[in-house]
């Protein structure tokens, strides 16, 4: 009886021990299962150098590491891997849970391209879930300041054209500037690439609109052309030299300057006189406020060349040597010579007014009706004045 039931007893745990047997095979077996069907995929970019880095920064070189959460079947690897549109790329490693592949050639620009992982087997031959992870090139250069800016006007003849961009062209990129009407030009780019600088082969056009168009080209994709600037810019009206001012104070005779005057006394006002050119400018802290014809001495009684300075002033002083009037006077030497209007007789006839312009004067400086004026209430006493060629 005892026997019998020590009998039972063992054919009890015997059951019990095969059913947690049984039971132990079969979770682990499902777990094998889930592990072999549920397997993760994971898209990682490494950049030359092993760090991590953005999809939308890829290069030639980088690598793309694809791991898996499981050991894969390593068998037929090669054709798992599909990239849209196509470009050239290797497998470089093939590991049971990660694979690395090398990027064979720039992208192009602004493309969007996809890394699709597909037909990849457990290694117990269970399908893995395809996945796809969208990447692109790096962002191309693109215009970060320009001078002229977009329309701007008054820009001198003989400015030239700065062009910044945002990161270096590097040895992918170049651009394309188009100038009209500029007839030819120089192109200089400094060692980092961002800056370029435009000279001009001659000087720009007075008053004249030039539209400025840019395009970014890259050196692998002819097919790839953008425009990062279309824009224009205004050079300046000619400045212009006055002869005569109406009553309304305007010009009733004017001429185009041919040459641009450097101040030569910087700070307050001054007068100078340029003998070669026959004119007169003003200036006011460097600024220059007018430009005047002037008519200055003939050969013999020439107008002293020098530094001087104000004297004296006078509205409707008379000559008792010329018989005539000298309006707006203004003395400079001591020996009489003065800056004023056109001589006028007695009887209202302005002498020389067509001779602005000619060294015609008995060694004062003449001005036309209107300038003189404006030149005697400008001036002060003690205001210098530098006469020279």
């Amino acid at each position: 009886m005892k026997k019998h039931h020590l009998i039972k007893v063992y054919q009890i745990f015997q059951f019990l021990l095969a059913t947690v047997l049984f039971l132990f095979l079969y979770i682990a077996a499902y777990e094998v299962y889930l592990n072999e069907t549920s397997i993760e995929t994971k898209i990682i970019l490494e950049k030359k150098g092993g760090f991590q880095g953005r999809l939308d920064e890829v290069s030639k070189g980088d690598r793309f590491l694809v791991e898996f959460s499981s050991a894969i079947n390593l068998k037929n690897i090669n054709n798992c891997f599909q990239v849209e549109p196509a470009i050239d790329y290797k497998i470089i490693s093939a590991e049971k849970k990660a694979v690395r592949l090398e990027i064979g050639q720039n992208l192009k620009p602004e493309t969007e391209y996809k890394l699709k992982v597909l037909n990849v087997r457990s290694f117990l031959g269970f399908a893995v879930q395809p996945i796809e992870e969208q990447f692109s090139a790096p962002k191309p250069p693109t215009l970060s300041r320009i001078y002229p800016s977009f329309g701007a006007t008054d820009i001198d003849y003989y400015e030239k054209i700065k062009i910044q961009l945002d990161q270096s062209l590097g040895q992918d990129y170049s651009v394309e500037v188009v100038i009209t009407p500029l007839t030819g030009f120089n192109a200089n780019i400094s060692n980092n690439r961002r800056e370029i600088v435009i000279v001009p082969t001659t000087r720009l056009l007075k008053n004249q609109r030039y539209d400025v168009s840019i395009n970014l080209k890259h050196n692998s994709f002819v097919d790839f052309k953008k425009k990062i600037y279309q824009g224009f810019f205004v050079t300046r009206k000619p400045p212009l030299v006055v002869y005569n001012f109406d009553a309304n104070g305007l010009p009733t005779r004017t001429e185009e300057r041919k040459e641009n005057i450097e101040p030569q006394i910087i700070t307050g006002k001054y007068i100078d006189v340029d003998l070669s050119s026959q004119t007169m400018f003003l200036f006011e802290d460097s600024v220059e406020r007018g430009a005047f014809k002037v008519s200055t001495g003939k050969r013999g009684m020439d107008t002293p060349q020098g530094t001087f300075s104000v004297i004296a002033k006078a509205s409707r002083p008379w000559s008792k040597k010329y018989s005539l009037y000298m309006p707006w006077f203004i003395q400079f030497t001591n020996e009489g010579h003065g800056i004023h209007e056109l001589p006028e007789w007695p009887g209202g006839y302005k002498e020389g007014a067509n001779h602005l312009g000619i060294p015609v004067s008995h060694g004062c400086v003449r001005l036309g009706i209107g300038p003189a004026k404006l030149v005697y209430d400008f001036a002060e006493k003690g205001t210098p004045i530098i006469v020279h060629y």
